[in-house]
């Protein structure tokens, strides 16, 4: 037996019957030993259930091996108190970024799981999964361990996934909030705050040392790091963009497909957006998303992509049109090297808002939103407020005082531009007549641009058909 002290809060959690837990902690609220002691459990009654009669594998999962090393340091010493551990077939390595596996003589392995490389996460079907600081997963891990519970899930699989909300954006509050209400995933969700810990904070929510860090942040920041609870942000340009409900794994090139490619072209960030048009739906099937890339780089990067050799056309922002120090414009630059037909005009910012919000709606006829981003997109993930984007200092496209900021939008302008080609607007006021222009310098062969001789556009879909 065990001689451990749980706290009320602690209890809920651990003895709620809900199969998959998904746990926003404070800092210092216990997550790891809570994890453990729930795989520890978990496994001496499925053992029992079963019979002893098969070995089950229990997986405990880190963003790396050294995230879930603390909860198996956990089960490891509980185990081994109890005189569970089959020495001779656990291996506990001195190193922390390394694999470990602990073998028990009921029949309960448990291993550590990288989730570095989700495409690596084996294939076996664990019996229940602990997720460490899953905060700090892709989505994808958290796609691939759910997918492994479910072919289980007859066999009464189970998991208990917990993280920090050192950030309110991202899939893991998102997931959070869906499991505060019944939903089809079978989750459920908890808060355990920091004051859940009584050996940290023996006065509980009261506790003088919490007084004092309530004092030095706001009450949403408060609640988010030591309550255990999200503050959704208010300044999102996109509120609506969810990253459980707007990215999608299987969004995947289709070489069957034609692809366009959607640029916006600078020196801080160069994004390119592959997007290929699927039964109603916009796919965002793969993106170039870099900083201080030259022209050559670029067009190295990005005729590296799978999506490449589909392209049929694409749409370029107007400032890539512009010339720098007496240089030639990246306009001029993707002519020369690609032979490309770019569309290229100037839309109002409320127009392009309006045309991204028109595909982040969700479809009432098929129940999923018209815009479906891969998970390779991180910097159009990032601005629309979902996640880490692959570029230093870009985050959240937000709204400053009533407006949009002109940064961290790279890859929304791009897209936005790219729809508003194909779709046009509903915008009467934005229909406007566009004075005709080349964008080459004299002497060019502009013949293959004819289409980008903008006049009175209103609203034409330039690569319909005629």
């Amino acid at each position: 037996m065990l001689n451990l002290e749980l706290s009320p809060e602690q209890t809920d959690v651990l003895f709620h019957p809900s199969r998959l837990k998904i746990i926003g902690g404070g800092e210092g609220a216990g997550k790891s030993f809570l994890g453990a002691l729930t795989g520890v459990i978990r496994g001496i009654v499925d053992a029992h259930e079963n019979g002893y009669d098969e070995d089950l594998l229990y997986w405990v999962v880190g963003a790396d091996f050294e995230d879930a090393r603390k909860e198996l340091e956990y089960i490891h010493e509980w185990l081994d108190e109890m005189g569970l551990v089959d020495n001779s077939k656990t291996s506990i390595s001195t190193h922390k970024d390394q694999k470990c596996i602990l073998t028990t003589t009921i029949g309960a392995v448990f291993e550590t799981v990288s989730g570095y490389d989700p495409k690596k996460i084996g294939r076996e079907q664990p019996q229940g999964i602990i997720g460490c600081e899953i905060s700090r997963w892709p989505k994808e891990v958290w796609d691939r361990c759910y997918g492994r519970l479910a072919r289980r899930y007859h066999r009464g699989s189970w998991g208990f996934f917990s993280g920090s909300f050192e950030t309110s954006e991202g899939w893991f509050p998102e997931m959070w909030e869906v499991g505060q209400s019944g939903n089809e995933l079978d989750v459920t969700s908890y808060s355990l705050p920091a004051w859940a810990n009584l050996s940290i904070y023996p006065g509980g929510e009261n506790d003088a040392a919490l007084d004092q860090l309530r004092a030095q942040t706001t009450e949403p920041r408060f609640m988010a790091r030591y309550g255990g609870r999200p503050h959704p942000p208010i300044d999102s340009v996109f509120p609506e963009f969810k990253h459980v409900i707007h990215v999608d794994p299987k969004v995947e090139f289709d070489p069957m497909e034609s692809t366009y490619i959607f640029i916006d072209p600078g020196d801080l960030v160069y994004a390119c957006e592959f997007i290929q048009f699927k039964d109603d739906e916009v796919w965002v099937v793969d993106e170039l998303y870099v900083s201080h890339w030259t022209h050559e780089q670029v067009m190295q990067g990005v005729q590296l992509k799978p999506a490449w050799n589909n392209i049929k056309d694409g749409v370029m922002d107007i400032a890539g049109t512009q010339h720098h120090m007496g240089l030639g414009s990246a306009f001029e630059a993707w002519h020369r090297d690609t032979g490309l037909q770019m569309h290229v005009n100037k839309w109002p910012i409320d127009a392009e808002l309006e045309r991204l919000r028109s595909v982040l709606s969700i479809n009432p006829n098929t129940g999923r939103p018209r815009l479906r981003i891969s998970p390779k997109c991180q910097g159009l993930i990032a601005e629309m407020g979902g996640g880490t984007a692959p570029v230093g200092g870009i985050g959240r496209w937000r709204i400053k005082n009533g407006k949009p900021e002109p940064r961290n939008d790279h890859a929304c302008k791009a897209l936005s531009y790219g729809l508003l080609e194909k779709f046009g607007t509903t915008r009467i006021d934005d229909r406007a007549v566009v004075v005709s222009n080349s964008y080459l310098k004299p002497g060019d062969n502009n013949s293959v641009y004819d289409s980008i001789l903008w006049q009175d556009r209103k609203g034409v879909n330039p690569w319909q058909p005629k």
